[in-house]
């Protein structure tokens, strides 16, 4: 699974800093969630802002991609649940 962490000013303003601690440490345990698989493995990239948040007169920010669908206004707990689930989901497909 692919995680892309903008670190833009209004992102890391925002909190991307959290994010970005908290999904190395689960990357660094994963192994300890139960129904994640073995082989699971996060790719992590932290990436500079790439305008997802200009012109669109709202609030996006911290900005964090999963496997390429934009997640706005990002919290690192939601974050974390959503990554653990679809490894779970993921492992119950296989």
């Amino acid at each position: 699974m692919k995680v892309q962490i903008c670190t833009g000013t209004k992102c890391m303003f925002y909190g991307a800093d959290n994010i970005i601690d908290r999904v190395v440490d689960l990357s660094e345990n994963l192994s300890e969630y139960p129904g994640i698989p073995e082989d699971a493995q996060l790719d992590i990239e932290i990436i500079p802002c790439n305008d997802h948040c200009k012109g669109k007169g709202r609030h996006v920010s911290p900005l964090v991609y999963v496997d390429g669908e934009a997640i706005e206004k990002a919290s690192s707990s939601a974050l974390m649940e959503r990554i653990l689930n679809t490894l779970q989901e993921e492992q119950g497909q296989t």
